[in-house]
């Protein structure tokens, strides 16, 4: 593959697949911590929002460690999986 598509798939990989994923993790979490911890809904919403900006780094990091831009997608697209059935289960998606 031409290196600078490479490079192109793998921006867009973490700049737009990464917004996708931390934007599922809050959404996931917040029922998850009130039903874990008892936490108020602000409390609650206010912390997820908080760990979607740690997860929106560590999913950039995963982009550009990967060894072919697909295997980031493929990782981007098993992340937004694993968020999405806990936003289901969690009664997020209602």
């Amino acid at each position: 593959m031409n290196p600078a598509l490479s490079l192109t798939a793998r921006c867009l990989a973490a700049i737009v697949g990464g917004y996708l994923v931390a934007a599922l993790s809050s959404l996931a979490l917040v029922p998850l911590q009130m039903s874990l911890f008892g936490n108020r809904q602000e409390d609650a919403i206010l912390i997820a929002t908080m760990f979607s900006y740690l997860v929106y780094f560590a999913v950039i990091i995963d982009c550009f460690c990967r060894s072919t831009a697909s295997r980031a997608w493929r990782n981007i697209l098993l992340y937004s999986g694993i968020f999405l059935t806990i936003c289901w289960y969690g009664g997020a998606l209602v």
